[in-house]
């Protein structure tokens, strides 16, 4: 990893790294201002960053229901809706990271609506849901919103198959061995263990699921003797005090709550450096900053400066000298907005010497209340709930509302909701687990808990080595305005230039075509940008030249299905699955697998039939032939002519004839007629052959020849048609027509009610009437949302009507 000299030194905990975002405010000494603090500067401004965040209405689903979701993209320092339109990708994998569904929405005014629809043969098991815009695909996948679901399948056991069933086995086996295989890191304050003083150090117990387990542990130094004993806190989480002697190495000795013993090594204190202690106290956070007044001075000088910032905002900044070995301020906290603020303490290089993470929470969530009631329409007796916000005069926000049927009371506390995800999740390393305890009634328990958990994961916005030597991220995806097809000409032939052809493209959707042209540039790139379609599209794009068709080729910038990695966790669930149901069957069930991204078919020029075996073009062969039995004898690999029977090697048949099929421009024809085409009227031939000839069915046993004939090439302009996903139109929400029966059995809770567009009055008030789709007495409520300022409203709560 990095030197001593560098901060945090993980020790098997995932904390540090990543990129960026900021904007200069409450700085303390303005004039005073160095490499550190101008490059988070610009980092700030030119490189800005954004948060996305869904509200989904649940976390658990049965196969065939709806996914409903809203999504609120953020600025990433002062939470406030994303000022521009621009486009949002939402992506569904299962468990082993292969691509399910996606969508494209369009962002307004940070906000967007959309929804999967989960076809009812899903495999039951964990999905991943992410998103992101266009914008932070600049910058780390960990940027990305990521939510994990689950899907029960109440028939998975009727056509469940062996190897799915085993597959279920051994996952569940790997989740028991993870959940019982344990793992230890220390954390100092600071990063780093300074021998001489008192340290406090701060340690995590955890299982490979990354679940903070109960452990307890005794410290010895390399003599074997005691130093102190520790037990953990909170989630795992510990810490405790000594001061570690110069020279002497230390370990300790560890058991889990599950009778698991080990040792682990600590980190060697040092002498050459500066030690941190963060404390919260009336009126701000207190910073101070030691040396051992007996170090050399020349390696440790006392000129430091401290520099705190939230979510990539400075907040305050200081130059310092140790008196003594010793310096102390305050940061107030009117400077420190609520959540995680980063703290940094520099030498006189300006390089990092030690760090800390601080949380600061006022309770700055604006809660929501909820009244319950019931009133007579007529003969129906109508369910309302009525709605009060707590909002800032003059700002206006928007709110999603989700109304479930609990069934599984378990299920209802989501381990993340808007406001544990902007103010802690989002800014750190690592999987939290019930995130929202930090966010609870400010007692003191929770308040070293959250010290605790900013002591043991790291700042994941951005590195201060990379900030201080400038290296900022490539900004190569830039919001764009619409759907954009992009690609690049390539020229296959030396004598012509791949700069400045002209490039068509035909749009069809819902009946209509729309054509659009362009040229390409001097790189041969072309873009058509500004498009506005729905749902699925078709595209062709062609080449509008008098050159010979196959002088270009296209490489299109579409993106693919990308499968990806997902690591095992602690809210992965187990897969019930293990048997055959009493009414399976072999009946199969569609691959709702999306698969990886493939260059369209060129029209024209490439195979109609997949990829051949070979290609003869013939205005490359030097030779003239007269007929095709002479073209075929010498440039087909593999073919011979035996009394007139023409055999591709490799291939045969128990059928009368051995003879390949013969094909002219798609059309199939006797061998006379083939052997009839004058080799100048014929553009290529293919050659198809084993398995490549498995496309034609039975009639391609014994292979295929296919001739294009260049009447035939001049016909068909080169061009590439594909399908396109357009913009998600929103559904309206609908009551499923799953058997309610289901949900109960299978405990699951029930979407009855879905609203992702509330709009109080002027009041704060709204009022909600809940439709007759079952006649249950308690629901729980969750309310998320944000207004235009970056105040967070936060609402969960069960009702009775």
């Amino acid at each position: 990893m990095k030197k001593a000299t560098y901060l945090l030194i993980y020790l098997g905990f995932i904390l540090f790294m990543d990129i960026p975002a900021f904007s200069a405010q409450g700085i303390n000494e303005p004039g005073n201002a160095d490499r550190p603090l101008e490059n988070l500067q610009k980092l700030e401004h030119f490189y800005s960053q954004q948060k996305v965040y869904l509200h989904i209405d649940k976390e658990q689903y049965l196969a065939g229901e709806n996914i409903w979701f809203k999504a609120y993209v953020v600025n990433v320092s002062t939470h406030e809706p994303a000022a521009n339109n621009e486009n949002l990708h939402v992506e569904l994998f299962n468990e082993e990271g292969n691509y399910i569904d996606f969508s494209l929405l369009r962002v307004e005014h940070g906000l967007a609506i959309g929804d999967f629809h989960l076809p009812d043969s899903l495999h039951e098991g964990g999905y991943l849901i992410r998103a992101y815009t266009d914008k932070m695909r600049n910058f780390d996948e960990g940027f990305y919103f990521e939510r994990k679901i689950h899907v029960v399948n109440p028939i998975e056991e009727d056509f469940i198959r062996w190897r799915e069933r085993r597959r279920n086995r051994r996952f569940n086996r790997d989740l028991e061995d993870k959940a019982e295989s344990m793992q230890f890191a220390f954390f100092p304050e600071g990063g780093q263990l300074v021998a001489g003083l008192n340290n406090r150090v701060a340690f995590k117990a955890a299982n490979l699921l990354g679940e903070g387990v109960p452990a307890k542990g005794v410290l010895l130094n390399e003599n074997g003797n005691e130093i102190l004993t520790f037990e953990t806190f909170h989630e795992g989480m510990g810490r405790f005090s000594f001061k570690p002697e110069p020279g002497m190495n230390y370990k300790a000795r560890v058991t889990f709550h599950n009778g698991t013993e080990a040792e682990y090594r600590m980190m060697a204190p040092l002498r050459e450096t500066y030690l941190l202690e963060v404390n919260q106290k009336e009126g701000g956070v207190q910073v101070v900053v030691r040396k051992d007044p007996s170090a050399d001075s020349n390696s440790l000088s006392g000129d430091i400066s401290i520099l705190a910032h939230t979510r990539n905002r400075v907040q305050f900044f200081q130059k310092a000298r140790l008196i003594n070995g010793f310096h102390e301020t305050t940061i107030p906290y009117e400077n420190l907005p609520d959540g995680i603020s980063h703290i940094t303490v520099f030498n006189n290089n300006q390089t990092p010497v030690a760090e800390r993470l601080v949380f600061v929470y006022e309770d700055g969530i604006r809660n929501v209340d909820v009244i319950a009631g019931k009133s007579i329409n007529g003969d129906q007796e109508e369910r309302l709930l009525e709605l009060a916000f707590d909002l800032e005069p003059d700002a206006v926000g928007s709110y999603s509302l989700a109304v479930i049927a609990p069934n599984n009371p378990d299920g209802l506390v989501k381990n993340d909701n808007i406001a544990n995800y902007l103010l802690i999740t989002s800014d750190l390393k690592g999987m939290i687990k019930n995130s929202g305890y930090y966010l609870s009634k400010n007692d003191k328990n929770i308040k070293k808990a959250a010290d605790l958990l900013m002591m043991t994961h790291g700042w994941r916005r951005f590195n201060w080595e990379q900030v201080i030597a400038g290296e900022f991220p490539e900004i190569t995806h830039k919001p764009p305005v619409g759907i954009t097809i992009s690609g690049k000409i390539e020229s296959t032939m030396k004598r012509f230039s791949f700069g400045g052809v002209p490039v068509k493209l035909l749009v069809s959707a819902e009946g209509e075509e729309t054509t659009y042209n362009t040229e390409s540039d001097r790189t041969g790139y072309f873009s058509f940008s500004g498009l506005e379609y729905e749902n699925f599209f078709m595209a062709e794009l062609s080449i509008e030249t008098t050159a010979p068709h196959r002088a270009y080729e296209i490489t299109l910038d579409q993106r693919g299905f990308e499968n990806i990695k997902i690591s095992k966790n602690f809210l992965t669930p187990k897969r019930r699955v293990l048997s055959r149901g009493d009414d399976w069957s072999r009946a199969s069930r569609p691959d709702y697998t999306l698969k990886p991204f493939r260059q369209p078919q060129r029209k024209g020029s490439r195979s109609y039939y997949g990829e051949p075996d070979q290609v003869v073009y013939l205005d490359e062969i030097q030779t003239p032939y007269t007929n095709m039995y002479d073209l075929l004898r010498t440039q087909i690999r593999g073919l011979t002519i035996r009394d007139g029977n023409v055999l591709l090697r490799g291939v045969s048949s128990f059928q009368a004839s051995n003879e390949p099929v013969f094909i002219v421009d798609g059309n199939t024809v006797d061998k006379g007629a083939f052997m009839g085409l004058r080799p100048d009227e014929v553009e290529k031939v293919e050659v198809l052959s084993g398995a490549s000839a498995a496309i034609l069915g039975v009639r391609g046993a014994n292979g295929a020849l296919i001739a294009y004939t260049r009447r035939s090439a001049d016909l068909i302009p080169p061009s590439y048609e594909f399908g396109i996903r357009g913009y998600n139109t929103p559904t309206e929400f609908y009551d499923t027509k799953i058997e309610s029966d289901f949900y109960k059995q299978e405990e699951v809770n029930k979407t009855v009610f879905w609203h992702p567009n509330l709009t109080p009055d002027a009041n704060g008030k709204v009022e909600i009437r809940l439709p007759e789709n079952g006649k249950q007495e308690k629901l729980f409520i969750v309310i998320e949302g944000i207004d235009e300022k970056g105040n967070i409203s936060l609402q969960t709560e069960t009702v009775s009507f």
